[in-house]
């Protein structure tokens, strides 16, 4: 789009004496594609409201549940900044990739949600996660020792989120 702009303008050709209304512009009402194309972030996750940011905190659980199909930590990192459990999660998968693991189990659900708390600056949300039984397999189907967990109920958690322009962005994620 811009090499289009800057080779017109190149050409001696004259500028736009006006600007383009605001109804051309992508609005809240016409949300961009994010996320994976198996898991687009929904169009709700991109409000910059407290039901926004609800969606999008169970939008991002998703993702790390995405985890299981493929270990592909790419749409992780591309809703966090600056998050340390969101970068080890992404570390942890991109590792695991590489070692030739897969993982069996561990699907995250959001048993309890509570209500997000919206500043100018950020949003909190509180909830509370099961986490099913897990293993990590090897390239030979065996289970790797010590990457293994039994199931657990009632964890606390929470995440900070920060409006980007146009969705949200997780800065931090606890578990426990």
């Amino acid at each position: 789009m811009a090499i289009a702009v800057l080779g017109a303008c190149s050409r001696g050709e004259a500028a736009n004496e006006t600007l383009p209304d605001a109804s051309s512009s992508v609005t809240a009402a016409h949300p961009i594609e994010l996320g994976p194309a198996d898991l687009p972030l929904p169009a709700v996750a991109q409000e910059r409201t407290a039901e926004g940011f609800s969606a999008f905190a169970e939008y991002y659980i998703s993702l790390i549940n995405r985890l299981q199909n493929d270990l592909d930590s790419t749409h992780l990192r591309q809703f966090s900044r600056n998050c340390d459990t969101c970068d080890r999660l992404a570390a942890d998968a991109d590792s695991d990739s590489l070692a030739g693991y897969r993982y069996d189990g561990g699907e995250l659900t959001i048993a309890a949600i509570a209500p997000v708390a919206l500043t100018d600056e950020q949003a909190e949300i509180a909830f509370t996660i099961d986490q099913a039984a897990y293993s990590v397999i090897d390239a030979s189907g065996r289970p790797v020792e010590g990457l293994s967990a039994a199931q657990m109920t009632g964890l606390p958690a929470g995440m900070i989120g920060v409006w980007t322009g146009d969705h949200w962005v997780v800065t931090n994620l606890s578990f426990g």
